[in-house]
C-alpha cells in the first residue's frame, strides 16, 4: 500500500501464498464441507477509513473462481473492521492486521475461521512479521506521533514488549537471522500534508528484542517497500 495514502476510502494490496505442492486449481474440502483457500491469491481489501468495509478475497490459480468476503463468510458475518492494513502468514494460521480498529484477527490460513483477537498494546497496527516463537507488529500512531515495534509470543499471543522507534514504523521483514524495521515513512501536518519522518531501516536481534543496528538510507524521499535485509527500494518523495 501507498502509505501517503492513508486516508484512501478503497485501497487493495495482494499477497501471493502458494501452501501446495500441487499446480491443481480446484477447491478441497474440509469434513465438514468448508471450503480450503490454498492455490491461489489472497487478496486483502482494506476498506473505508470511516465505514466497515474491510474484506478479504480469493482468487484461484487458474483465475477461474473468485471468492469475495471470506472472513465474514466464514465468521458469521462479523464485520472486519475499517482498515486492513495487512496480512501475515505463519503455519497454519493468518494473521489480519486492522489499523482501525486496533487488533488482530487470527484466522486459520485455510478455511479463514477465526481461532481469536489480539488487541493488546496496539496503537496503529501496521504490519507483521514472524521470528521463532514469536511475532512483531509495527505501530504508527500519526496522531500522537507515537512509533514503536510490539513482541508477541506465538503459543498464547501474550504480549512481550514494545521497542521504541524514532521514526515511522512500517513494513517488517524477518530476513538473515534478525527482524528489520522500515524506520521511515512519514508523518502528516493539520491538513493531512505527508511529511517525511526520516531514512532509516531498523534491525532488531529476535533472541533479545534489542536494537542490534540502525542504517542511515540517502536523505530524501521514503522507503517505497522493504522485501528483505538486502532489497529496500527506495524513490524520490511526492
Amino acid at each position: 500500500m501507498n502509505i501517503r495514502k492513508i486516508l484512501s476510502l478503497v485501497a487493495a494490496s495482494m499477497l501471493l501464498f502458494n501452501v501446495s505442492c500441487s499446480t491443481d486449481s480446484s477447491f478441497e474440502e474440509t469434513i465438514d464441507g468448508t471450503l480450503r483457500f490454498d492455490s491461489g491469491v489472497i487478496i486483502s481489501n482494506e476498506g473505508g477509513f470511516t465505514t466497515t468495509t474491510s474484506e478479504v478475497s480469493y482468487i484461484s490459480n487458474n483465475l477461474a473462481t473468485v471468492f469475495n468476503k471470506i472472513y465474514g463468510v466464514n465468521n458469521n458475518n462479523e464485520p472486519l473492521g475499517k482498515v486492513l492494513q495487512s496480512i501475515g502468514f505463519n503455519g497454519d494460521r493468518a494473521y489480519l492486521v486492522s489499523n482501525i480498529p486496533n487488533k488482530i484477527d487470527i484466522v486459520d490460513r485455510y478455511t479463514f475461521k477465526k481461532q481469536t483477537t489480539v488487541t493488546s498494546n496496539l496503537d496503529g497496527a501496521r504490519y507483521i512479521a514472524f521470528s521463532g516463537k514469536q511475532y512483531y507488529v509495527t505501530n504508527s500512531n500519526f496522531d500522537t506521533h507515537k512509533r514503536k515495534l510490539n513482541v508477541y509470543n506465538i503459543s498464547d499471543n501474550s504480549f512481550v514488549k514494545s521497542i521504541d522507534l524514532t521514526n515511522a514504523a512500517e513494513k517488517v521483514v524477518e530476513a538473515n537471522g534478525s527482524i528489520v524495521v522500515q524506520s521511515d515513512g512519514v508523518g502528516y501536518d493539520a491538513n493531512w500534508n505527508a511529511i517525511p519522518t526520516g531514512y532509516t531501516v531498523t534491525i532488531v536481534n529476535p533472541s533479545t528484542n534489542v536494537i542490534s543496528q540502525t542504517v542511515n538510507l540517502p536523505n530524501e524521499g521514503i522507503i517505497r517497500d522493504l522485501i528483505s535485509y538486502k532489497e529496500c527500494l527506495c524513490t524520490g518523495f511526492g
